[in-house]
């Protein structure tokens, strides 16, 4: 397959990676424009060569050929008369090996003016296993592109020089993963003492609340890291469902705690203090009881149908299924 075939011809730390160096909306027959075609992806080639282990520059670049196309006599020997660009990349796109080569490499219009091209850079020395990095690689190349005279001042979605490879999309979601979640859980327990001042009808019950589910989310970090799982799209999701369920166990058992009704203890006669705290610790355990057996059998039931539900993950070889087995049994026990 092609990830066997890939990691047989890399190492096994590192992945082959591929990114295509794109313009558009150009006109690339005039020098200046050429010129910034050519230190763009010089620029590129020079300062993301840590990532690569072959030459730092593309193999094939389509204008650096074209130009010594140009400046050679081959140009003559195909036609004489081939002075103005378009006529030359006629002649240059006819002419093997680079017909073969770039053909695919350029788009041209109906009266053929090049409308887009591409030339492809190789990052064979990337660890798939190390998501800083990829981020690293990722901003070196935005922070490149950004200072590209044509691309100045533009918004990135207009640039006409850019940089995109596949990976990109999964580096930028790890890159943005991490403080998606931190905002996530912010606003999950934001939301949680809100509702907690609404529904439940004591102040320690709204304050403890919110604390007791920021508390259970760290523990299931820990538990993440301690199961080797890294942060990541797939532990991500888990944890943002995650705090539907722990909030749900929890308010319930709050909420339940100060609505159940236990008889008053009438005082004794005299008031004795230490009677009426006596009694008050009573009434205390009586409502945790109360609690326990009617809302506490109720969420046990939850937390078992849960539990039963991801159970066949643990036996699962894939990553993904693992994740969510951990992130669960994780809520399950510790929620």
């Amino acid at each position: 397959s092609y990830f066997h075939s890939s990691h047989e011809y890399t190492d096994a730390s590192s992945a082959l990676v591929s990114a295509d160096v794109i313009f558009r909306n150009m006109d690339v027959s005039l020098p200046d424009v050429q010129n910034a075609m050519s230190a763009y992806v010089h620029d590129l080639a020079h300062q993301l060569s840590p990532y690569m282990k072959t030459t730092p520059s593309p193999r094939h670049f389509w204008l650096r050929d074209f130009q010594s196309f140009v400046q050679s006599q081959a140009i003559q020997n195909h036609c004489n008369n081939a002075t103005s660009f378009g006529h030359q990349l006629d002649v240059f796109l006819n002419t093997e090996p680079f017909s073969s080569i770039y053909k695919d490499d350029i788009v041209r219009d109906k009266q053929g003016v090049v409308t887009a091209s591409r030339t492809t850079l190789h990052f064979d020395a990337i660890n798939e296993f190390d998501s800083a990095q990829q981020i690293r690689l990722l901003q070196t190349q935005y922070d490149i592109t950004q200072s590209q005279p044509l691309n100045r001042g533009d918004d990135p979605s207009h640039w006409n020089m850019f940089t995109f490879g596949p990976a990109f999309t999964y580096w930028e979601i790890t890159r943005i993963i991490p403080q998606e979640i931190v905002t996530n859980i912010c606003m999950g327990l934001l939301a949680t003492a809100i509702m907690s001042i609404i529904l439940i009808p004591h102040p320690i019950g709204f304050l403890l609340l919110p604390l007791v589910v920021g508390v259970i989310y760290v523990e299931l970090l820990g538990l993440l890291r301690w199961a080797n799982l890294y942060v990541n799209a797939v532990t991500a999701i888990g944890l943002t469902m995650g705090i539907g369920l722990v909030v749900d166990y929890n308010i319930h058992m709050v909420m339940a705690y100060f609505e159940c009704v236990i008889p008053q203890i009438q005082p004794t006669a005299g008031g004795d203090r230490k009677i009426e705290a006596s009694h008050n610790h009573t009434r205390r355990i009586e409502r945790v009881q109360q609690v326990v057996l009617t809302m506490g059998k109720s969420i046990f039931l939850c937390a078992m149908s849960t539990l039963f539900g991801i159970l066949p993950l643990c036996g699962s070889s894939s990553e993904v299924f693992w994740s969510f087995f951990v992130t669960f049994m994780g809520i399950v026990f510790l929620g």
